[in-house]
């Protein structure tokens, strides 16, 4: 469905039932949850909190596995080494894209992977979703460019 966001409401428990063999009650629960679930080709505006040579990494705040690769930045965009930004060449002036800047970018896909059995101590933080996203098109990329 998405990622759960918060509980937003309780409309009734029902039961309490407490079956042979099981020390436990059981109860009926209707409620309301607030979900995240971006649509394909959906417009967000986030923070800009990393650069590598993959591409670019965006927060929602409450969310941060959102992923710009590198083809999907503006043409032609290049990384600096030195600066660890991503640069678009638009006319000849160079863009810089830094970090902390809001960033609207579309959504191209949503993935939902499979929760890890183990995982090593090392490894980044299981990620319930993950976003993929564009930002090669007018009117996407840093807000202060537009």
């Amino acid at each position: 469905m998405g990622l759960c966001i918060t509980l937003y409401d309780v409309r009734a428990v029902e039961g309490g039932f407490v079956f042979p063999g099981d020390g436990a009650p059981r109860f009926t629960v209707d409620f309301q949850l607030v979900m995240f679930r971006p649509f394909i080709g959906e417009v967000l505006t986030g923070k800009l909190k990393k650069c590598d040579k993959t591409g670019l990494y965006i927060s929602l705040q409450f969310f941060e596995d959102i992923h710009i690769p590198e083809h999907l930045l503006q043409q032609p965009s290049v990384f600096d080494e030195e600066e660890k930004l991503w640069i678009w060449n638009f006319n000849g002036n160079d863009m810089f894209m830094d970090l902390d800047e809001e960033v609207r970018f579309r959504v191209v896909q949503v993935k939902y992977p499979t929760i890890p059995i183990e995982q090593d101590k090392g490894a980044k933080p299981f990620a319930p979703m993950e976003i993929t996203g564009d930002i090669n098109a007018d009117g996407l990329g840093l807000v202060s460019w537009w």
